[in-house]
């Protein structure tokens, strides 16, 4: 039988919406959820991700990976990182940092052993990333959930890695990741309350348009 894809976890497919209510960062029993949905789907459940306010007032975009098919959903980060930031593009060493900081990760939570009766249970990592203009970062974190019918709730976090990145690379992977899961319209209003700033590259009005 064909293992489900997990694409779409960060980016890449349609995801179903779930009811927006109070809830907690990793670490943050204050933050409140401003968007949330299933990945890939309400049907095939692999996890979720959200768009939140943290008690800081930071803009925070979480994704809870949940899922046997871990690796599987990791290799698809690769590919999307690659295509959106090839090393000619701004924000490549970032995304560079961000995917060696994953594979520190994804080595932690698959190396926790199991006993035989938790063999193909899923594995969960934590992918917090936060916009503060001048700090942003990227946290993951090996983590215990709770599914119930709004959606995940984190029990416990454990973080494994912390990386610096840059507010501009920050800024085009959140309107990214939520895009694919909200209209862009919406996608941007949810990330706007909870204090985002589009730092888009500017487009020089003189340079030719794309051919499409």
């Amino acid at each position: 039988m064909t293992r489900p894809s997990v694409r779409g976890l960060v980016a890449g497919c349609a995801l179903a919406l779930l009811p927006v209510v109070a809830d907690a960062v990793a670490g943050d029993a204050t933050a409140v959820i401003l968007a949330r949905a299933y990945i890939p789907s309400a049907d095939n459940v692999h996890g979720e991700t959200r768009v939140q306010r943290t008690g800081e007032g930071a803009c925070c975009v979480q994704t809870i990976l949940h899922s046997p098919s871990i690796r599987r959903g990791i290799r698809e980060i690769r590919e999307r990182e690659a295509a959106l930031w090839p090393e000619n593009r701004q924000g490549y060493a970032d995304s560079q940092r961000y995917l060696e900081a994953l594979e520190h990760a994804k080595q932690a939570v698959v190396a926790v052993p199991r006993t035989a009766e938790q063999a193909g249970l899923p594995y969960t990592l934590v992918m917090d990333f936060v916009f503060q203009p001048g700090r942003s970062f990227i946290e993951l974190g090996s983590a215990t959930v709770a599914r119930d019918p709004g959606g995940f709730s984190i029990v416990s976090n454990a973080p494994l890695v912390r990386v610096d990145v840059s507010d501009d690379y920050m800024s085009r992977a959140m309107l990214v990741m939520t895009s694919s899961a909200l209209d862009r319209h919406d996608a941007v209003d949810a990330l706007t309350a909870a204090g985002w700033q589009d730092r888009s590259e500017p487009v020089d009005p003189a340079a030719p348009a794309p051919v499409r």
